[in-house]
């Protein structure tokens, strides 16, 4: 097969399909968890803190206060502290991650 191939947009599509198939056949539990943790941290961190609450919200509503006493409870900044991390605080509702690194 020569270097440069022509293919249609679906055919495109279809070879994709494919592949992704054939990959995600192979992976193991590990590596396909690895993955979607890696992925969803991404999109997570590259949306609002506003449609970051409503996603939470909509897994359960009571979810996103609870997870934010957990970020901010004493215990919780101590451990950080101690661990030498030092996170800015975050005020703005707008995304604050720039998500080409993902």
């Amino acid at each position: 097969m020569s270097d440069k191939v022509t293919l249609t947009y679906t055919q495109k599509n279809e070879l994709i399909e494919q592949y992704v198939e054939l990959v995600v056949d192979n992976m193991d539990t590990k590596t396909m968890m690895q993955y979607i943790t890696d992925d969803l941290r991404c999109h997570f961190e590259s949306v609002s803190l506003n449609e970051l609450k409503d996603e939470v919200d909509n897994f359960d509503e009571e979810l996103f206060d609870e997870l934010v006493d957990n970020v901010t409870s004493e215990s919780y900044v101590d451990s950080l502290l101690t661990s030498g991390t030092d996170y800015p605080p975050l005020v703005d509702t707008e995304a604050t991650h720039d998500s080409e690194g993902c």
